[in-house]
């Protein structure tokens, strides 16, 4: 388990950060742990964990600009040009 963690680390690491217009699909929450789900312009769908926070400030169907690096959700900036 930590060693799977450690490569998923790296992985995410060595990944090129991606930006790019999207729209929130659906929040999941599973106990303690938050996941959301958004549709890419380029027709995609990424499934990313993420904290408390943007759980709640994110809403099903917004749209905005989202950075990711590999497996690690970084921000979703709503509206976003």
């Amino acid at each position: 388990m930590f060693g799977e963690s450690i490569l998923w680390w790296l992985k995410n690491n060595r990944s090129a950060v991606h930006s790019i217009r999207a729209n929130v699909l659906t929040k999941e929450m599973n106990g303690h742990k938050y996941c959301i789900c958004f549709g890419l312009e380029d027709g995609q769908m990424k499934r990313f964990p993420v904290d408390y926070y943007a759980y709640i400030s994110l809403k099903e169907g917004e749209e905005g600009i989202l950075t990711y690096q590999g497996n690690r959700f970084i921000r979703y900036d709503r509206g976003g040009e």
